[in-house]
């Protein structure tokens, strides 16, 4: 548990539940799935290895959820949810489409979650309450020519209504025809894909 004050926590590997208190804070889970909670103030939360939970609370937060299929909530004021960074995870989205036969993806930071991994596929982050206008999709990590583009393209960032939810997408790789040209992919919960644009993203 953290203090009124700022402070630097850090998970010991296994199953972690830190709490930050009030203060800006910065949290690493490191290994193991970790539950880490912001609190009040502008805390930076960092999950590691793992299916982590992790919410920012009351500020302005910095969620990174790291390898694993995690769960995040930013929780009030305007947070930036960090997609594709050293703390990512390797492997493939799932899309559509395919980007050949390239098997080098170890640059490829990918996010997962438990519902499309519980039904054997592969998995993103949920980020549970991305809030369009005031909260925005980092992926500035990844450099090179990554942009917000109007639908799939090399090195572009898209949107896609899947029901009630947003789908994100980004080709990291510059591979987008056939299935699977999205290297990473983020679920966005209760969000219409025609609310975000490219103010909604850091590249």
């Amino acid at each position: 548990m953290g203090t009124n004050f700022e402070d630097w926590l850090f998970g010991a590997g296994g199953p972690q539940y830190i709490d930050g208190g009030n203060g800006n804070d910065h949290i690493y889970g490191r290994g193991g799935p970790d539950t880490l909670l912001g609190g009040n103030g502008a805390d930076e939360l960092y999950g590691g290895g793992g299916r982590d939970v992790l919410d920012g609370g009351n500020g302005s937060d910095l969620l990174d959820g790291g390898p694993g299929p995690d769960i995040l909530t930013g929780g009030n004021g305007p947070d930036v949810f960090v997609i594709g960074s050293a703390h990512g995870s390797h492997g493939g989205g799932d899309h559509d489409s395919d980007h050949g036969n390239d098997d080098d993806h170890s640059h490829i930071q990918t996010l997962v979650t438990d519902d499309v991994l519980s039904e054997g596929s592969h998995g993103m982050d949920i980020i549970t309450d991305f809030k369009p206008g005031v909260d925005v999709l980092d992926f500035s990590a990844i450099g090179g020519n990554i942009h917000f583009a109007a639908g799939p393209e090399a090195f572009g960032i898209w949107v896609e209504q899947s029901g009630e939810n947003t789908m994100v997408y980004a080709d990291t790789n510059g591979h987008v025809s056939g299935s699977g040209m999205a290297e990473l992919s983020v679920q966005l919960v209760g969000i219409n894909a025609e609310q975000l644009g490219a103010e909604s993203f850091v590249v």
